[in-house]
């Protein structure tokens, strides 16, 4: 995706979803994660991806993003305030060590585990972003640590979850706002 602002009339049938994204990254509500759930090309990777976006942007307004130093290091994949948290290894899982640190692992993560990357304050944008895809692909040990971390997030910290299969997710917690995102089929004029 381009580093301009995503049009949104390209997908008009999420556009109560649209407005939700803008309300959240704008601060108008006080959600600090969020789970898209929806089919694969329903559009919730390209909603979760502007949310991201909007919470990494200094401004965190619409079409403002692409402006500041911030979204242009996100464009770029150098934004040291997001981190992108997916499956690996041989069972294709979200494992504890990609969570927090866990000793006598001999398994190196991927990345930076969640719980040390939120452990400092945001330096180049307004929060620390880490997206969870794949979410559903973790053993429930791994989601406990999850839910203690929705539960009790760090300031400064938000998180973006999306399952590739929204029957495999645990409970989720309260302090997380969910809604399904379904692409309704236009009628050819």
């Amino acid at each position: 995706m381009s580093s301009t602002a995503f049009d949104y009339r390209a997908l008009p049938s999420l556009s109560r979803a649209w407005r939700t994204v803008d309300q959240i990254a704008n601060g108008e509500s006080p959600v600090h994660a969020v789970l898209f759930v929806g089919h694969k090309g329903s559009g919730g990777d390209v909603l979760a991806r502007t949310l991201a976006k909007r919470w990494l942007c200094e401004t965190g307004q619409p079409g403002a993003e692409g402006e500041c130093k911030g979204c242009r290091a996100f464009d770029s994949g150098t934004n040291v305030d997001f981190q992108s948290v997916q499956p690996y290894g041989a069972g294709h899982l979200i494992r504890e060590n990609q969570l927090r640190e866990v000793t006598g692992s001999s398994e190196a993560p991927p990345v930076i585990p969640i719980l040390t990357f939120f452990r400092t304050r945001p330096l180049m944008s307004r929060h620390k972003v880490v997206w969870l895809r794949e979410v559903d692909r973790m053993p429930s040990s791994t989601a406990n640590v999850l839910l203690k971390t929705l539960e009790e997030p760090p300031e400064g910290t938000v998180i973006i979850l999306v399952p590739s299969r929204a029957d495999r997710l645990l409970p989720r917690p309260r302090s997380v706002v969910a809604f399904r995102v379904r692409r309704e089929k236009q009628e050819a004029s």
